[in-house]
């Protein structure tokens, strides 16, 4: 139910018969019934919903039964919904997952780790959200500011993985307050190091063929996870696992302009890289 009307014609009283109805473009459909006299009940078919659609407009038709000429009076209406507490907050990511370097001191920066962002479809107060560190086991590990959802670290790690669990609560009291929890995985990783800040690979001349080795680098982490390398010259190549330097193009002394060739190998374990040159 969302309205009762009552209709008054002075040419009849309140008993003259009027007949009473809507016209809207919306999809919102009513119903209208004549309860008593000129009493009408306006009834929709469905519910309301804020977040899709928070105002509806329609036009009501009074008309009277005159012999001669019937008499109308049009009302233009404008229904707003008003909001309640029915839309949880919702994560800009369902799941957060973040690296740390393990020799890296972030809590001395006094710069967040990560920055956890959600949003609430309703308005107002209903709309505010706070966040919350739910795993109680790390709190002392680190703090999480309860309007940014900035999370912060407070001392050095020394466990490899953490789990957190992050709370997304909004203000509203009616009907009551939502929240969402999301997870949060940090793995704390080691920065490969090579076993030399430079090599030297002297013993090239012009006349090796395609694919003669050159010699190795090696590189490795206090973890002891999978390293791969790179390259940064087409002139050699290098074997992703092993590390062994390969002729990759045909050597010219005379059309080079310097002797020493200089490029760059790239350690990296998951998307964390370490140069050496």
């Amino acid at each position: 139910l969302l309205m009762h009307i009552l209709v008054q014609d002075f040419a009849y009283n309140l008993t003259g018969k009027i007949e009473c109805w809507i016209e809207t473009s919306n999809s919102l459909k009513f119903n209208i019934t004549n309860t008593i006299n000129n009493m009408f009940s306006i009834y929709t078919t469905h519910l309301f919903d804020r977040e899709k659609q928070s105002n509806y407009s329609f036009r009501l038709i009074v008309e009277d039964f005159g012999i001669k000429l019937r008499q109308q009076t049009i009302r233009d209406l404008h229904l707003i919904i008003t909001d309640i507490n029915d839309s949880p907050p919702i994560f800009t990511q369902s799941f957060y997952k973040i690296s740390l370097q393990a020799d890296e001191e972030y809590y001395h920066h006094q710069q967040p780790i990560i920055k956890f962002q959600a949003h609430d479809a309703d308005l107002n107060e209903n709309s505010q959200l706070s966040y919350k560190l739910i795993s109680n086991q790390y709190k002392h590990l680190f703090s999480l500011n309860e309007q940014t959802g900035e999370l912060f670290l407070l001392t050095k790690l020394n466990e490899l993985n953490y789990n957190l669990t992050i709370r997304a609560h909004d203000h509203g009291k009616y009907p009551s307050e939502l929240y969402t929890d999301v997870q949060c995985y940090i793995k704390i990783y080691y920065k490969p190091i090579f076993e030399k800040k430079k090599y030297l690979f002297d013993k090239i001349n012009e006349t090796m063929p395609i694919n003669t080795s050159i010699g190795f680098v090696k590189a490795h982490t206090y973890d002891k996870s999978l390293i791969f390398y790179s390259i940064s010259t087409k002139m050699f190549r290098i074997n992703s696992l092993t590390g062994e330097i390969f002729v990759n193009e045909n050597l010219d002394y005379d059309t080079t302009n310097d002797s020493c060739e200089n490029f760059f190998v790239i350690a990296y374990n998951e998307d964390h890289e370490l140069f050496a040159d």
